[in-house]
């Protein structure tokens, strides 16, 4: 549920040292509507709408050609901030692909405020 009437989705990714790709991220609200934009990161400016968005195109993506990809160990977040309606419904979706194991893979989302 919406607090505000701006809300950011943060994703905090470790992974090393292989590497943890990020796609198809979605968040509509009860009428359906997208409320990110670039969420696949197929935009040709590639981290459009992303802060911190490493883009990847290797052929690492669940969809399309282009995918945020992360291999640090320490970690590193990538978010993105939007417009909602306080109390609206928010549905939250995405695809990740781990590509190592160990003790420092791990991924966190938060949705806030």
């Amino acid at each position: 549920v919406a607090k505000a009437y701006q809300t950011t989705l943060s994703f905090f990714i470790q992974d090393g040292p292989s590497w943890t790709y990020l796609d198809d991220v979605s968040v509509t609200n009860s009428l359906g509507q997208e409320l990110l934009v670039n969420g696949n990161f197929e935009n040709s400016t590639y981290s459009y709408g992303w802060v911190g968005a490493n883009i990847d195109q290797n052929n690492n993506a669940h969809t399309g050609q282009r995918c945020h990809s992360e291999g640090t160990s320490t970690g590193h977040n990538v978010s993105q901030t939007f417009y909602t309606t306080p109390e609206a419904v928010l549905n939250i979706s995405f695809w990740i692909k781990w590509g190592g194991t160990g003790q420092t893979v791990s991924s966190k989302a938060t949705i806030y405020p």
